[in-house]
């Protein structure tokens, strides 16, 4: 890993939209596992709106592990953006959403089958996030300085180890603070605990980077 907001990384030696795209993925990973406990509050009497908030939300963030996955692959799609694609997205979410409602009510109890990473609408999901985002960081690269550009590759560099480190830090929130999805409104529980998650992760992986040799680990 290279020395977090070292200069030596070079804009020219960075891909923008694949930082981006992998700092919009880490963001909707933890997104997801701050929303997912609430799928499990379905109970055969009760439908509580927390369920629904979850639902839709974790619908909508499902393509954030498949990013990853899919930035290995990443010249092999290609850079047009369109109203297709945001409408693939949302036919997709709708799907996903909908869809494990209605299992879930057939089945008195929280069902994953839309859910899961190899499903097609996920995969569906995934690729026009993919594209819609690729889209869009060619345009906001365009348009801003170096300073910036080398603040999004040092975020991107960080992504790997929040991504291993951030749930020990949703833990420790709600451990110390009682901070969750359930703590309160969902509508405002799951944003609040995912930045505070992603603010500390970020920060304690700067931190430990600066650690002699520890920029080779994280």
């Amino acid at each position: 890993m290279y020395n977090i907001f070292s200069m030596n990384v070079h804009c020219s030696d960075r891909l923008y939209w694949a930082d981006l795209l992998r700092v919009f993925a880490i963001c909707l990973v933890v997104i997801l596992h701050t929303a997912s406990p609430l799928l499990y509050i379905w109970t055969k009497k009760t439908r509580p709106i927390e369920w629904h908030i979850g639902n839709i939300i974790d619908s909508a963030v499902r393509s954030g592990v498949p990013l990853f996955i899919m930035l290995s692959g990443a010249l092999l799609l290609g850079k047009e953006e369109s109203i297709g694609t945001l409408l693939i997205f949302m036919i997709s979410f709708v799907v996903t959403a909908l869809g494990t409602y209605a299992l879930s009510e057939k089945a008195g109890g929280f069902v994953e089958y839309f859910y899961a990473y190899s499903s097609l609408n996920v995969i569906a999901m995934a690729i026009s996030v993919f594209l819609m985002i690729k889209f869009l960081a060619e345009k906001i690269e365009r348009n801003n300085t170096r300073k910036h550009l080398l603040a999004m590759s040092a975020l991107s560099q960080m992504s790997f180890g929040v991504y291993l480190i951030h749930p020990l830090v949703m833990q420790l929130l709600f451990s110390n603070i009682n901070l969750s999805a359930m703590s309160f409104s969902p509508i405002l529980s799951i944003p609040l605990t995912a930045l505070m998650t992603l603010a500390i992760s970020f920060l304690s992986i700067f931190l430990l980077s600066k650690i002699p040799g520890a920029g080779h680990v994280i």
